[in-house]
């Protein structure tokens, strides 16, 4: 009992420290927080964090150019072909439909990647989604539709260097160097 109780106790700091981490925005803070995800799988079986370190690794393989094996293996190991997402309810349903996106763009299936963007934000209208959705409509070159949703994601979260720098690359691609 006392044990599981210290377990459990290690496994939150982790998950919180895992998020301090990706706060970040940088290389370095995603690759801790990916160690950190994997040193509470080794330590137990743990859904939500499977979920985490597979979003993590799509979305290194998207924002940094990292090889997409890892994110795919990971998607695998937890079953990514759902039809809907979050359409379940587990835990980390929200991490594999991002991770869905993510992965969709570092592959370049730039259609599919918007369409399940689209749908992610229709169930979940925050800042998260509406950065995929913007970075989605970036890659398809449409810098009018994906200033609009960065700038929404941007509203939502002012703090997120990813988001941040999405919103430039955007107005950059419009045409208005004023604002990137």
């Amino acid at each position: 009992l006392v044990r599981e109780w210290r377990m459990r106790a290690r496994v939150a700091k982790r998950h919180e420290m895992a998020s301090q981490k990706l706060a970040s925005g940088n290389y370095p803070g995603f690759q801790a927080a990916e160690l950190l995800y994997r040193q509470i799988l080794a330590e137990r079986d743990d859904p939500e964090a499977r979920a985490e370190r597979a979003r993590v690794l799509a979305q290194m393989a998207f924002e940094f150019g990292d090889s997409p094996q890892l994110a795919e293996r990971a998607m695998a190991s937890i079953g990514e072909e759902a039809a809907v997402p979050c359409a379940d309810k587990k835990p980390g349903c929200r991490d594999v439909a991002e991770a869905r996106v993510y992965l969709a763009m570092a592959r370049g299936e730039l259609d599919r990647a918007s369409r399940l963007a689209q749908a992610l934000r229709r169930k979940f209208p925050d800042a998260a989604a509406s950065y995929l959705v913007g970075r989605a409509e970036l890659l398809l070159e449409r810098p009018d539709n994906a200033t609009d949703a960065l700038r929404t994601a941007a509203d939502g979260d002012p703090h997120n260097p990813l988001v941040l720098h999405g919103l430039g690359l955007a107005e950059a691609a419009a045409r208005r160097d004023d604002r990137a």
